[in-house]
């Protein structure tokens, strides 16, 4: 696989992610308007699941200029995804996001050896 080709997919990859963590945000924010759960502690997992969404858009934005910072971030972002994944009850978009950052950090691994060979 070409590595424009590996950064294309790593971009398109990470904005799916962002857009399963936006959708995740908002029934979240709207399970807590509901009322099945404390308000205030619904309001603030969704900020923190549109945060994570805006990260992830970051990252599908800085990922093709491979800097050192940026593929550290993304490393970041990806094994805390992973393991805060199983601190919850597993659903369908807990799975989905999974898969996401399991392929994703595949694909780092493999643009971090790539990067290795041409320096």
């Amino acid at each position: 696989m070409t590595e424009t080709r590996l950064l294309k997919i790593q971009r398109w990859l990470y904005g799916l992610n962002a857009l399963i963590w936006v959708t995740i945000g908002v029934f979240t924010l709207l399970r807590g308007a509901s009322g099945s759960a404390p308000a205030d502690i619904m309001i603030v997992i969704g900020v923190m699941m549109f945060g994570n969404a805006a990260m992830l858009l970051y990252l599908s934005w800085r990922i093709v200029y491979q800097k050192t910072l940026d593929l550290v971030l993304a490393a970041l972002v990806l094994g805390v995804n992973i393991l805060l994944t199983f601190t919850d009850q597993m659903g369908f978009f807990d799975w989905a996001t999974l898969v996401l950052d399991l392929l994703l950090a595949v694909l780092l691994v493999m643009t971090v050896i790539k990067r290795g060979e041409t320096d």
